[in-house]
């Protein structure tokens, strides 16, 4: 369905953006839950955490695959948090998604995982901390040592225009050679005025402009607010299930509804009743709601006309839509 929509619309070279969320729970007692560090609050909490992989491709967000991260408890099929990053790297390639580049965080930026991509074919941008040792004359430095001896007049003004308005930066780009051997190219950048740290990425890309980097690592912000959207709308953490099967097929069903969400009212889309114009994920949830609602109300009014009383009213629709239709021979959608 998604490949159908994106060939529709010739978004051809979408980023594959790889991070994780925290879903917060107080119940000790739901298989899969750990205790992890949530950097939002800057404390460990409770919860399940979840691998993800979407898909930006203009103005598309689409959550793609995840995989539940727990920690090695003794059970035998653990996996770190790297290998499940490389793995839904090869589930999104394996299965044709449109993406040139592979986008994450610091947490994920090594050169086994970037190796992977490039294995698939595909080019990557990652955030970079600051003691990543480069080999220079002197021998190896932290790149923050090195970015302070960059005189100011090297870094050159980036205008970048996003949805919420034109972002200004400063920045500087050196290709270097990181521990193990491998050559990358590093963007140090200050957002509006040079101070304080400046942010560091880095790519595999040797020819790459500042500007192509910064845009390209821009589009990792996406998934944020796909994250806040399944959980604020779509009830991403909003389960009280024991049983981790049960729990994976709530959280299909979320990812799986904000697919045909983003996918609604749009040239090759699968929802044809959503009313075109509606920007955000919450809006066209409520649209929704709105129609579930009508159509429940027409229903009511068509059963008022063959039911005796209320209360074979309420029977009937409580009843399954096979009954309905044998009863009545309505065309009930």
């Amino acid at each position: 369905m998604i490949l159908d929509v994106l060939r529709a619309r010739r978004l051809k070279r979408g980023v594959l953006v790889v991070d994780d969320t925290l879903n917060h729970k107080t119940g000790k007692h739901m298989e899969g839950v750990n205790v992890h560090y949530d950097h939002a609050e800057g404390r460990y909490v409770l919860g399940h955490q979840l691998v993800t992989s979407d898909l930006v491709a203009g103005d598309l967000s689409l959550p793609i695959d995840f995989e539940l991260y727990r920690r090695d408890e003794g059970q035998g099929d653990f996996k770190t948090k790297q290998e499940l990053f490389r793995t839904l790297v090869r589930r999104a390639a394996d299965d044709g998604l449109p993406f040139t580049c592979v986008v994450t965080d610091i947490w994920y930026f090594n050169k086994k995982n970037m190796h992977s991509v490039e294995e698939v074919g595909r080019d990557w941008v990652a955030g970079c901390k600051s003691n990543r040792l480069i080999l220079m004359p002197g021998g190896w430095t932290p790149i923050s040592a090195y970015i302070q001896t960059v005189p100011r007049s090297k870094f050159r003004e980036v205008k970048i225009r996003t949805a919420k308005g034109e972002r200004r930066f400063w920045a500087y780009a050196k290709n270097v050679t990181m521990k193990e051997g491998w050559r990358v190219r590093v963007v140090a950048s200050y957002e509006n005025e040079m101070e304080g740290e400046p942010k560091l990425i880095a790519s595999n890309r040797l020819d790459w402009d500042v500007k192509t980097i910064i845009k390209t690592y821009l589009k990792r912000w996406k998934v944020d607010s796909s994250y806040r959207d399944a959980k604020q709308e779509l009830g991403l953490e909003s389960y009280e299930l024991r049983k981790l099967r049960g729990i994976r097929r709530h959280w299909l069903m979320v990812f799986l509804a904000h697919d045909f969400l983003q996918l609604s009212s749009r040239r090759g889309g699968p929802i044809r009743w959503m009313k075109a114009g509606l920007a955000t994920v919450g809006s066209r949830c409520r649209y929704a709601a709105m129609e579930v609602l009508r159509s429940f109300i027409k229903l009511v009014a068509e059963l008022a006309r063959k039911a005796r009383n209320p209360d074979e009213i309420l029977k009937l629709t409580m009843s399954d839509l096979k009954g309905l239709k044998t009863l009545y021979k309505m065309e009930i959608t």
